[in-house]
């Protein structure tokens, strides 16, 4: 028995010592692997209709009320924001913290500090860039997601005033001979899916090869493994790339203009004229310029000066298509006269800067006083103490001829004969002695004097 076991064992190691299968070396040719939803080549956006014409950087005025929007909002106890974790800088999670953090979540939790007066009574919840134009119908009150504003997304959604201007530039490895989109012609190049940029990448002159990722960090990944020669997109996002990977560097002029923009739901145009009373306010007391130098200014410079509307528009104005307005008109000879009564009234101390739009001043800048209504040009212009225009040659010239003839002059011509002159009485005057009406005799005139009829 003891045999037959020993016979057994020194079989079993016998066999392990034995030369097994070969084994296949390993394919260096193989490729890295790609994230999910790449698409090679590209296919062009169609999430939005034809670009139709527009000033996409108008949007609704504030009027200083806070809407029904605004009380549901309150009524559920917090806001509801869509927002993104892979875009460096603008909205990401921070490694230390757990939370939410950037340029955009800074500028959500300012929207709910103006609401509730609690910076923390937020929901966020994470949209990608294809679910940006379809998550404010229903899902969230407002998308922070560094969306830049179109007259085609216009007919999808309603946008804020724009808090960032940007443009489309181009990121590649520190050591690549690229300086521009113009040097890309047949290279790969990487884009978000969905995106003006990508529709940028596919109509750019040079004819690149557009590929499209379903996130900016996947584009970073093509980059790294080799997969694609550059990345291309608005330079804050490029900015926030740069920052995760110090190898890389943004080339290259911007070829597009870009305003950013927060979205909302067609349906609250009362929200949207909330939330630019907040960014009036916003880049009025300093913190856009606060919040520019910590999230933007190491990467892109300093900050520049606060962006302000260019033109306002109200709906109720032009039904048929409310985005077609002239921009705003230069302010009326009247302006001076305007600006010293309203530092005399009780806003004295909040007037800063004024814009005129269709017939009325807008007052752009008010920090000590929050958002203040608008104030109608022509009923304060009727409110305004006006002096009484002067008189005869005593006023106009001290009484010189020179000046008669000027006012003689300045007087519209009368129509039909001259009446005769009364010189058998004078104008019916109230005599100071005895408070009754009296005739006075007339005083000579200057033209009187210099011996005119």
């Amino acid at each position: 028995m003891f045999r037959v076991l020993w016979v057994a064992a020194v079989a079993l190691l016998l066999g392990a010592c034995s030369p097994g299968r070969p084994v296949s070396p390993v394919d260096s040719s193989a490729q890295p692997p790609v994230p999910l939803g790449v698409r090679d080549p590209a296919v062009a956006p169609s999430a939005v209709p034809p670009e139709p014409a527009c000033d996409p950087r108008a949007s609704l005025r504030p009027d200083g009320t806070d809407g029904s929007t605004v009380e549901k909002i309150r009524a559920r106890g917090r806001l509801i924001a869509g927002v993104d974790q892979n875009n460096y800088l603008f909205g990401f999670r921070d490694p230390f913290t757990g939370k939410l953090a950037g340029f955009d979540i800074d500028l959500v939790r300012e929207i709910a500090k103006a609401i509730f007066g609690d910076a923390e009574k937020v929901q966020y919840r994470v949209v990608t860039q294809a679910e940006r134009l379809t998550a404010v119908n229903g899902q969230v009150d407002l998308v922070a997601n560094s969306m830049t504003i179109t007259c085609a997304r216009r007919e999808l959604v309603e946008f804020s005033t724009n808090y960032l201007d940007s443009g489309q530039r181009v990121l590649v490895p520190e050591g690549s001979t690229v300086k521009g989109i113009d040097d890309l012609g047949g290279k790969r190049v990487c884009s978000a899916a969905n995106t003006t940029s990508i529709q940028a990448v596919i109509d750019a002159p040079s004819k690149p090869v557009a590929i499209s990722a379903v996130d900016w960090t996947d584009c970073l990944v093509l980059l790294q493994q080799g997969q694609v020669d550059a990345i291309s997109t608005t330079d804050n996002v490029l900015a926030g790339l740069a920052a995760q990977d110090p190898t890389t560097r943004i080339v290259g002029p911007r070829f597009t203009d870009e305003p950013h923009g927060l979205a909302f739901s067609r349906t609250a145009p009362d929200f949207v004229r909330f939330v630019n009373g907040v960014l009036d306010d916003l880049r009025a007391n300093g913190t856009w310029t606060a919040l520019y130098t910590r999230w933007l200014a190491p990467t892109l410079g300093p900050a520049p000066p606060p962006l302000r509307p260019a033109t306002a528009r109200n709906p109720t104005t032009t039904p048929h298509n409310p985005h077609a307005h002239p921009p705003a008109s230069r302010l009326p000879p009247r302006a001076s006269r305007l600006r010293r009564a309203l530092r005399a009234s009780r806003w004295r101390a909040s007037i800063k800067d004024f814009a005129v739009d269709q017939g009325r001043m807008v007052v752009l800048r008010s920090p000590n006083h929050g958002r203040m209504p608008l104030i109608d040009a022509e009923i304060l212009d009727r409110r305004t103490p006006r002096r009484p225009a002067p008189r005869g040659p005593r006023h106009a010239g001290h009484g010189t001829r020179a000046a008669a003839a000027r006012t003689h002059a300045s007087r519209p011509p009368r129509a039909g004969p001259r009446p005769a002159r009364r010189v058998d009485q004078g104008p019916r005057r109230r005599s100071r002695a005895y408070g009754r009406a009296s005739i006075s005799k007339p005083r000579p005139s200057a033209l009187d004097r210099r011996g005119n009829p």
